[in-house]
């Protein structure tokens, strides 16, 4: 009789526990998210993530949605159409950051736009820590956060001394940025 019971009482010890995990992964039940992408090799670790499981690791169903453009990105991840997709938004140098910051700030981080041809390619390190901080000057408070890059594109002979200028100028500005600091004369 007492075995009885206590294989008894081991089953609804078990019956409880399964319940319990049967409530908690209900509960828990992966978070459907669209998560949206250009159909390029950059964007390949989207379906990396996917396929490996890392969305699934991290409670999400992820649902890949390919956009045509970079504009169709934007405009699904503004319209709500998907949940993640264009995490930063390439300002060309003939195009204003802050423009850009005042429009969709609040929904991606500007990247750019230092004068690709006119100032990385053509210019001195001195005129690219001055582009550096022009660029800084006009959306480092975007509440998304910003990347300082060259408008859209960077010449492949640009000379290293002037990429190493942008980068020696990004990390002396460091962050948060002191906005006083940016040499803009």
């Amino acid at each position: 009789m007492q075995i009885r019971l206590k294989t008894i009482a081991v089953s609804l010890s078990a019956i409880g526990i399964g319940l319990s995990l049967f409530c908690i992964s209900s509960v828990y039940a992966a978070e459907h998210v669209k998560v949206g992408y250009l159909p390029v090799t950059g964007h390949a670790k989207f379906f990396i993530a996917k396929e490996q499981g890392f969305f699934a690791k991290e409670g999400l169903d992820a649902e890949l949605v390919e956009f045509i453009n970079s504009a169709d990105g934007l405009a699904s991840v503004r319209a709500g159409k998907v949940d993640v997709g264009a995490d930063c938004l390439s300002i060309d140098d003939e195009a204003s950051l802050r423009r850009a910051k005042e429009k969709v700030g609040g929904q991606v981080r500007p990247m750019g736009s230092a004068p690709p041809a006119a100032v990385m390619f053509m210019g001195s390190p001195a005129e690219v820590r001055k582009a550096v901080h022009a660029c800084v000057a006009q959306a480092w408070d975007n509440p998304k956060g910003y990347i300082v890059a060259s408008g859209c594109s960077l010449p492949t002979d640009t000379p290293f001394p002037n990429i190493d200028a942008m980068m020696d100028t990004v990390r002396e500005t460091g962050f948060p940025v002191n906005a006083s600091s940016l040499e803009l004369t």
